[in-house]
């Protein structure tokens, strides 16, 4: 994690083992995120990579903080293909089912 330890700039920190296995956000911390980034798209009109930061010092909603909008330049420009090759879902469907089909003669 990224810390802030006084003024001394930003350092990365180890996230303790006991907090590795939980949630860093809270619900509405993240409801609020993506409505704040629905909000940024709409006004840019464009997808947008979006930098934010929690700080734990403050309570919810003074705690969140946009840090950084710019044009998202990678995803949203990439050809949709499909992720399952040129076979409908239904062929994929049924070649997995005729695998399993035995008829004895």
């Amino acid at each position: 994690m990224c810390v802030r330890p006084g003024k001394g700039g930003v350092i990365d920190a180890d996230v303790e083992e006991d907090l590795q296995c939980t949630c860093c956000l809270e619900d509405r911390e993240v409801k609020l995120l993506t409505k704040m980034a629905k909000t940024i798209e709409k006004h840019y009109g464009r997808p947008m990579d979006i930098e934010w930061a929690i700080d734990k010092d403050l309570a919810f909603p003074d705690n969140l903080f946009i840090v950084q909008a710019r044009p998202e330049t990678v995803w949203s420009r990439r050809e949709a293909k499909s992720v399952i090759g040129a076979k409908s879902g239904y062929q994929l469907l049924m070649e997995q089912a005729m695998k399993r089909i035995k008829i004895s003669s």
